[in-house]
């Protein structure tokens, strides 16, 4: 079975499009609290804080996600509309 240049870069495209979005969601040390807050205990200067600093990483609901469905689905549309 052999498949198009068209598949094979609408699948890089979509390959790109999860890259993306999991490039938005990055790990760090130290568990948060329900307000999304946590003391900095460790590499602390690496991020910019002080040893024992209380800080907060935003909301839980982050909108990056919504933002690589959409472009993911830009990629699809655009995908469909070129065959």
């Amino acid at each position: 079975m052999s498949i198009s240049v068209r598949q094979f870069l609408g699948g890089i495209l979509i390959l790109g499009g999860l890259f993306l979005i999991f490039t938005f969601s990055y790990a760090h040390s130290g568990r948060t609290d329900s307000s999304g807050c946590h003391t900095c205990r460790t590499n602390c200067p690496s991020w910019g804080l002080s040893y024992g600093e209380y800080h907060c990483h935003g909301s839980s609901s982050s909108p990056w996600w919504i933002v690589g469905i959409l472009f993911i689905g830009m990629i699809i549309y655009g995908y469909i509309k070129s065959r």
